[in-house]
């Protein structure tokens, strides 16, 4: 049996562009209830869709704002991968 999806639509909050992201209906509302983080409970979506959901911010607008932390080789964001020395 398939999940119910849901289309979010976002505007940028840097360009004014409209974007439209699917989402696993029932995940969706666990992450805005606090009982999921995000990137758990939308592992399907892209690491772009899931940051557009946190901050409203488009991918090519982040890549613009903060192209250090931008891996263009895999298309994704490395400053979410890096280790930490103690």
């Amino acid at each position: 049996m398939s999940r119910e999806k849901i289309q979010k639509s976002i505007t940028c909050a840097s360009c004014g562009g409209i974007n439209i992201v699917s989402v696993d209906k029932e995940n969706y509302e666990k992450w805005q209830s606090g009982e999921m983080f995000i990137q758990d409970a939308l592992k399907k979506n892209t690491a772009a869709e899931r940051e557009l959901l946190i901050s409203a911010t488009c991918d090519d607008c982040w890549k613009k704002l903060y192209p250090d932390y931008y891996d263009d080789d895999d298309g994704d964001y490395s400053c979410m991968e890096q280790e930490y020395e103690d």
